[in-house]
């Protein structure tokens, strides 16, 4: 089946699958646009605009994250359950691969610096 490609300059982009549309049938102000060559094209001026991703260093992503303290961090950490249960002597075992909770928090202080 043929698909075809057309644009509403409110509703945006849109894609119809088969039969013989036209962009009359469509809201008033739809044009038939050439389908859409992937999902970083914007509709600009008449033709698609590849737009760049927008790089984001470790710095940027950590600001991004809400600032918890440790004692915070480590509760959100039980919370998802990556520490679920206690080894015998009363340490904190990470469920998902047996490692220690100081292990846990050594690779953590590494990522918060």
């Amino acid at each position: 089946m043929q698909e075809f490609g057309f644009f509403h300059p409110d509703k945006g982009y849109f894609q119809v699958v088969g039969g013989d549309p036209v962009a009359t049938d469509y809201l008033e102000g739809t044009v038939a646009v050439p389908l859409k060559p992937s999902a970083r094209h914007i509709w600009n001026d008449g033709g698609w605009v590849y737009v760049e991703p927008i790089p984001q260093s470790p710095e940027d992503i950590r600001q991004a994250m809400p600032q918890l303290s440790m004692v915070d961090f480590r509760r959100k950490l039980r919370g998802i359950k990556v520490i679920q249960r206690f080894d015998e002597t009363g340490n904190p075992v990470a469920e998902l691969d047996g490692i220690y909770e100081a292990d846990i928090l050594e690779k953590i202080d590494l990522i918060a610096e």
